[in-house]
C-alpha cells in the first residue's frame, strides 16, 4: 500500500524519527444541506472516536477533539484534522497463567487536534484545538479478541471562548483511527 493510502483505519502513515516510530494523520468533513428538520447534525468532542473505516455517513464520524467532553460542539458542517506522534514502548506478548488475556504491546502517542462544528459560517477564530498524550496497551482477550485499550490526558482550547480552556482525562477501547 503507499504510504497515504485509504485503508480500514482512515489515516496516513509516515516514518517517525526511529526504527517502529510513526506519525498519523487524519483530515475529515462533513456537511448537511437542505431542510434542517430531516438533516445530520455533526457531533465533534471526547476522547472516543466513532471512526468505523473510510467511509462513515454517522453524526460522530468527525468526531475525535481530545480535551472536550462529549458532543460538546455540534452543527451541520464539521472539519477536524488529527495528527499523532506513535512509538512503541514494550511487547511483553505475554499472559497469565492460563487466565483468557494476553497482553501484546504497549505503546504510547502525543497528538495535536483541530476542528469546529458549524452551522451558519466557518469561523477560523472558533476553530478548537487540543493536545496532549495516550498510554495504549493491544491485549488479546479469550484468546481470539484482539483489542486496544487507552488512558488519555489532553488540554482543550476553544478560540471562540464559548468553554474555557482546560485538562480532560479519557479512557478508551479502539484505536484513535
Amino acid at each position: 500500500m503507499p504510504p497515504c493510502c485509504l485503508s480500514p483505519t482512515n489515516c496516513c502513515p509516515v516514518p517517525g524519527l526511529r526504527p517502529h516510530h510513526v506519525v498519523a494523520l487524519r483530515l475529515s468533513g462533513g456537511a448537511s444541506t437542505g431542510d434542517f428538520t430531516v438533516g445530520r447534525t455533526f457531533l465533534l468532542g471526547g476522547g472516543d472516536s466513532a471512526d468505523a473505516g473510510v467511509v462513515n455517513f454517522g453524526s460522530r464520524a468527525s468526531s475525535l477533539l481530545r480535551g472536550f467532553a462529549d458532543a460538546t460542539f455540534a452543527g451541520s458542517h464539521v472539519a477536524l484534522a488529527n495528527a499523532e506522534y506513535r512509538w512503541p514502548i514494550a511487547r511483553p506478548q505475554r499472559g497469565i497463567g492460563t487466565a483468557p488475556i494476553f497482553l501484546h504491546s504497549v505503546h504510547a502517542a502525543v497528538f495535536a487536534d483541530a476542528g469546529e462544528a458549524w452551522t451558519l459560517a466557518f469561523r477560523a477564530g472558533a476553530l478548537k484545538t487540543s493536545t496532549g498524550g495516550e498510554l495504549s496497551a493491544d491485549i488479546v482477550a479469550g484468546y481470539f479478541a484482539p483489542l486496544t485499550v487507552t488512558f488519555g490526558a489532553a488540554w482543550g482550547h476553544d478560540r471562540s471562548g464559548a468553554f474555557g480552556d482546560r485538562a480532560t482525562a479519557y479512557f478508551r477501547v479502539g484505536k484513535a483511527f
